[in-house]
C-alpha cells in the first residue's frame, strides 16, 4: 500500500513529467558536450621515500613512524619556487600557479612514501614533470649534504679504501711470517724463530689497528649517509598512454541524473512551499466546506468591467458553463430558503467576487429565475458598470438619506431603485454613491427593512449579494448576521493562501453565519488535474 503523503508527491511528479524529462535532458546534454569539449589528460605519479629504513638492517618503528610524518611535511616543500624552477627546466608552457592546478600530493597511509601526481594533456610531458618535481625536491631538501660533507664524505670513502687494501696486505705478509715461523721451529732454529714470531705479533697489532681506524671510518661515513629524513626516488613516473577522467558518456548519465533529482526536489519544494490553495481537494481539506463550482481561468476578461458577463457573451465558452454548474450547486444548497439569499464574498481583494456573482446571477436569470442582485460593496462598487445601468441612486440612498438617518424605516420607494438589466428576470440594486459608513448600517436594521420591503415589491426567487472581502472590512459578515443570508466564498486559485482563506472562514463561524460553500476561481488545467477543452 502506498501512503497518502507519497501518493501526493507521486502526483506532483506524474504531473510535471515532462518538466523532469526536460531537466534530465539538458543536464545530460550540458554534462556530455562539457565533458566532449575538453581535451583528454593523462596521469602520472613518481614515488618517494623519505627515511633510511628501507636501506637500514635493524628498522624500528620509531623510523617508520618519523619517516611517515616527514612525508607530510615534504608535500609542502613543493613551493612556488620549485614549481618555477621546473618550468624553466623543461621549458614549460605554463605559469606556477598553472602548474600548481595540474600537480597533487598524497601518502600513501601509515608509510613514509610520498607520491607526486600530475595531469597533463601530453602522457610524456607528465612523467618528464613529475620526475623533475621530485629530483628538485630531493636536491633541495634539508636532508642533503653540504659540499664540505660530501668531500669529507669522499675522503673517508678514499681512507676506507686505502686500509681495506693495506689490511689485505698485512694479512697476506702475516701469513708468510706464520709459515717462516714454523719452518724455523723445524729447523729448530731457535733465534730465528723468535725474531720472525716477534715480527708477526708486531704485525697482528698492526692489523688490529687499522681495523680498529676502518671501523670508525664506516661509522662516520655512515652517519653522513643514512640521514632520517633522506629522500629517495624508489618508482620513478612513466608515461601511461590511457586519458584520465570520466568518459563524456557516463557524465552525461550522471548530469541526467543529477538534473533529474535536482528538478524533482524543485517541483517537490514549489508545489508544497506554495502555501496558495490551487485545487478543489485543497480547498475542501483547509475550509471543511464544499466547493460548490470551479471556475476556468479566462484571458478575455481583464480591467474593462465590460467583459465580466461572459455568461451573456460567451454562452458556448467553457467558462460560462462553469457558471450554470456553479448555479445549480448553489441552488441546491440553499433551495430551503424563499427566496434564497446568498452573499458572496472572498477573504481578499481581486479575487473574482464581483466577476463570479455577476455571472452567476445571469446564469440563474437564463434558467429561468427572478434574480436581484445588490452591490453591497459600498466602497469599490463594478456592478452597475458591468450591466451598464446607472449608479445614480441605489443602496446608499436608501439606507442614508436624509429622512432616514435617526429612524428605522425605508422612505425611498423600492420601485425607484431596483433596476431592470439587458438580461431578462434580472434585477439590479446598485450601490449609489460612495461612503466609509457601511458596516453600522448593514449591522442595523435598515438593510432588513429594505429587504423586506424589496420582497413585498418583487417575486425574486434569489438575491445575490455582492460584499467585500471579509478580511478588507467586516461588512460581509454585518449583512450576514443583519439578513440571516447564506455566505459563499470566492477563492482564487493559486492566490488565495490558505490561512487566509481559513481566517476568513472563522472570522465567519464566530458569528453564526451559513458559510454554504467555496468558488475555486480562475483555476487552469494544471491546478485541478482537468481538461478546459469543451465539445463546443
Amino acid at each position: 500500500m502506498i501512503s497518502s503523503s507519497n501518493k501526493r508527491y507521486a502526483d506532483v511528479l506524474l504531473k510535471y513529467a515532462w518538466l523532469l524529462i526536460v531537466a534530465a535532458v539538458i543536464a545530460g546534454a550540458a554534462g556530455y558536450l562539457f565533458r566532449s569539449r575538453q581535451a583528454p589528460t593523462y596521469e602520472s605519479e613518481v614515488r618517494v621515500f623519505i627515511g633510511n629504513s628501507i636501506s637500514s638492517p635493524d628498522t624500528s618503528l620509531a623510523q617508520l613512524d618519523t619517516g611517515a610524518r616527514l612525508a607530510q611535511t615534504y608535500a609542502q616543500l613543493i613551493t612556488y619556487e620549485l614549481l618555477q624552477h621546473t618550468i624553466e627546466l623543461l621549458q614549460l608552457p605554463l605559469t606556477a600557479d598553472e602548474l600548481r592546478g595540474i600537480v597533487s600530493t598524497a601518502v600513501v597511509s601509515e608509510t613514509p612514501i610520498l607520491i607526486i601526481k600530475v595531469v597533463y594533456e601530453d602522457p610524456e610531458q607528465a612523467a618528464l614533470i613529475a620526475n623533475q618535481i621530485a629530483e628538485l625536491l630531493i636536491a633541495d631538501s634539508p636532508s642533503n649534504l653540504t659540499s664540505q660533507e660530501l668531500q669529507r664524505m669522499l675522503a673517508i670513502q678514499g681512507q676506507i679504501d686505502n686500509l681495506e687494501s693495506e689490511i689485505a696486505s698485512q694479512r697476506t705478509e702475516a701469513t708468510q711470517l706464520l709459515e717462516q715461523v714454523n719452518l724455523a721451529n723445524e729447523d729448530e732454529d731457535t733465534e730465528t724463530a723468535l725474531q720472525l714470531t716477534e715480527d708477526y705479533n708486531r704485525l697482528l697489532e698492526q692489523i688490529n689497528t687499522s681495523r680498529t681506524i676502518l671501523a670508525q671510518l664506516s661509522d662516520t661515513y655512515l652517519q653522513l649517509s643514512n640521514r632520517t629524513n633522506r629522500l629517495e626516488i624508489i618508482e620513478r613516473a612513466r608515461a601511461v598512454p590511457q586519458p584520465t577522467g570520466i568518459k563524456a558518456p557516463i557524465i552525461g548519465v550522471a548530469g541526467a541524473i543529477v538534473g533529474l533529482i535536482f528538478a524533482a526536489a524543485a517541483v517537490i519544494y514549489f508545489e508544497y512551499a506554495n502555501t496558495s490553495l490551487r485545487t478543489t481537494e485543497e480547498v475542501e481539506t483547509v475550509l471543511q466546506v464544499p466547493v460548490l463550482g470551479r471556475i476556468s481561468h479566462a484571458n478575455w476578461i481583464n480591467k474593462n468591467k465590460k467583459t465580466y458577463l461572459v455568461v451573456d457573451t460567451h454562452t458556448q465558452s467553457r467558462l460560462a458553463e462553469d457558471y450554470r454548474n456553479l448555479r445549480i450547486n448553489l441552488l441546491a444548497s440553499t433551495r430551503t430558503a424563499s427566496p434564497s439569499i446568498c452573499i458572496v464574498t472572498s477573504p481578499s481583494p481581486r479575487e473574482g467576487k464581483s466577476v463570479t456573482v455577476v455571472n452567476l446571477a445571469a446564469a440563474m436569470a437564463l434558467a429561468d429565475l427572478d434574480v436581484l442582485l445588490i452591490d453591497a460593496d459600498l466602497r469599490r462598487p463594478v456592478l452597475h458598470e458591468v450591466l451598464g445601468v446607472s449608479n445614480l441612486a441605489g443602496l446608499t440612498t436608501a439606507l442614508f438619506s436624509e429622512n432616514n438617518r435617526d429612524k428605522q424605516q425605508i422612505d425611498v420607494p423600492v420601485k425607484d431603485l431596483v433596476q431592470k438589466t439587458r438580461i431578462p428576470k434580472l434585477w439590479v440594486l446598485t450601490a449609489g454613491y460612495t461612503t466609509e459608513r457601511s458596516t453600522e448600517v448593514f449591522g442595523s436594521d435598515r438593510m432588513t427593512k429594505l429587504l423586506d420591503s424589496v420582497c413585498e415589491k418583487y417575486a425574486f426567487d434569489v438575491i445575490l449579494i455582492d460584499t467585500p472581502p471579509v478580511l478588507a472590512v467586516s461588512d460581509a459578515a454585518a449583512l450576514a448576521v443583519a439578513t440571516s443570508a447564506s455566505v459563499m466564498l470566492v477563492i482564487n486559485a493559486g492566490r488565495t493562501h490558505w490561512n487566509l482563506a481559513l481566517k476568513a472562514k472563522k472570522q465567519l463561524e464566530q458569528l453564526n453565519v451559513n458559510l454554504v460553500g467555496a468558488v475555486l476561481n480562475r483555476t487552469r488545467s494544471d491546478q485541478d488535474g482537468t481538461s478546459t477543452s469543451y465539445y463546443h
